[in-house]
């Protein structure tokens, strides 16, 4: 995805989710980038994790939000239309496996996330905490080490 369309998603984000924080955004970018490859060790584990937080979060959004790239932010709610956890990890893993971005293109979008906020176009406040200025590029491929997705707030 284009800058662009980047500022676009952020922008949007934000504007659907007027409570969310910084780490929510750093987190959607980095799903948009990585998918769900940082959930899926093993898929029981993974659809035992998914019956566990549907648990504790109660009733959810049932909404499937595109990112800013291949990927879709697919929330709990669904597994209250008759999908189960067993089928959503399945899901989860086989988009785990299809290829995806890199330390890069986290960099480039985490880029305009920083220039988003001194503009006065999110209400956020440097100093950026979690936003690292510049992410480690010696290991391309290996952000998701080297670059943890944030957890969500409780604004999201």
């Amino acid at each position: 995805m284009s800058p662009a369309s980047t500022e676009q998603f952020l922008l949007e984000q934000y504007a659907g989710h007027p409570a969310s924080q910084l780490q929510d955004l750093r987190k959607a970018l980095y799903q948009s980038v990585f998918g769900c490859e940082h959930l899926i060790t093993d898929t029981s584990a993974a659809a035992e994790g998914i019956r566990r937080e549907a648990a504790e979060a109660g009733p959810c959004s049932r909404e499937i939000e595109a990112l800013d790239g291949p990927w879709s932010r697919v929330q709990l709610g669904v597994l209250a239309d008759g999908l189960t956890p067993e089928t959503l990890s399945r899901m989860f893993a086989r988009s785990a496996a299809m290829p995806h971005g890199d330390a890069d293109a986290l960099q480039e979008k985490l880029t305009v996330l920083r220039r988003l906020i001194p503009s006065g176009a999110m209400p956020y406040s440097p100093p950026l905490r979690g936003i690292p200025g510049r992410l480690p590029s010696s290991l391309p491929g290996a952000a998701p080490h080297l670059c943890p997705p944030a957890a969500a707030s409780g604004g999201h």
